[in-house]
């Protein structure tokens, strides 16, 4: 169904009409800068059939695009009322005190092309992010705070949905040039938080994969305690029975089987680092302690029953 012009004013928020072709491209821009600054909402862009039919060469009309671009009209409009120093300093002291902190962004940041000044914050505070699929772009997903890769796991249920501690309204750029330029000479070392003891607890298996980290653990002397669960495989030892023991290679060990008795704790030894064999709950107790005082780079080698449990997803078959 067709919609009379009386119709579609009725629901914009802006309007006009343009007859020169040469002013087509400042008067869109123009357009496009109130539709997307503030609340967003549509513009109407009248075009008699007269303008349809001029034309232009390749050249010209690529010298009053760029021409339009770069003019203030294609820059967003700061919008909303103007932010307090104390709002911003609020803004700046909840980022400084939140022990999980996340940046979440959105489109409004590529309607303000604010991207220089959103990486400026990322990186000054060392605060992960996460674009919504509006915002996919603004900031690579290569990029070491990138939390997208974790989203899956993250976010795998409703939220609560919560009233924000402080809500600042305005445009994207200019509300990140006044964060940027409060938290300027802060470290953010509470985000980072290097002196912070770290426990790793990990299964062989999963331990097998970044062993040799513990070289780089040693090389900064970095306060981690790793506690490996060895129970002698992936889903502990050979969990096969007899008749499942088929073939011209029966006799090698299963592939999800490890070397018995790995002295992983030594590992961590030949760097200069320190480790433990535990055998006993009292040692690993007396392990801990020692271990979690001396703040140094440690592995705990904890030996358990490789038949305890059941195999992940019940998959001994698979063993």
């Amino acid at each position: 169904m067709l919609m009379k012009k009386d119709d579609i004013l009725r629901i914009t928020q802006d309007e006009a009409k343009e007859i020169k072709k040469k002013r087509l491209p400042s008067k869109a821009a123009l357009k496009i800068r109130i539709e997307v600054s503030g609340r967003p909402g549509e513009c109407y862009l009248d075009l008699p059939s007269a303008v349809l039919h001029q034309t232009v060469t390749e050249s010209e009309a690529e010298s009053l695009v760029t021409a339009a671009f770069n003019s203030s009209e294609s820059k967003p409009i700061a919008n909303g009322n103007p932010v307090l120093n104390s709002e911003i300093e609020g803004a700046a002291e909840l980022l400084r005190k939140a022990e999980r902190p996340l940046i979440v962004f959105d489109k409004g940041v590529a309607h303000a092309r604010a991207e220089n000044e959103l990486r400026k914050l990322v990186e000054t505070t060392g605060i992960p992010f996460l674009p919504t699929p509006m915002g996919k772009g603004l900031l690579p997903d290569t990029h070491e705070l990138a939390a997208s890769a974790a989203r899956s796991l993250a976010i795998w249920g409703e939220t609560e949905l919560r009233k924000p501690h402080l809500g600042l309204v305005g445009d994207a750029k200019k509300l990140l040039e006044l964060i940027n330029k409060e938290i300027k000479d802060d470290p953010f070392s509470a985000v980072a938080e290097p002196d912070r003891l770290i426990v790793a607890v990990e299964g062989d298996s999963g331990f097998g994969f970044s062993a040799m980290e513990v070289e780089t653990l040693v090389s900064y002397q970095l306060p981690v305690v790793v506690i490996v669960f060895n129970n002698g495989g992936v889903y502990g030892s050979d969990r096969r029975s007899p008749e499942e023991i088929t073939g011209p290679f029966k006799g090698d060990p299963a592939p999800t089987s490890f070397v018995p008795g790995a002295a992983y704790h030594i590992l961590i030894e030949a760097f200069g680092g320190k480790g433990y064999l535990v055998e006993t709950p009292d040692e690993l107790k007396s392990a801990l302690a020692e271990s979690c005082s001396a703040r140094k780079p440690t592995v705990i080698n904890v030996t358990i029953d490789p038949y305890a449990g059941a195999a992940s997803g019940r998959l001994q078959h698979k063993s």
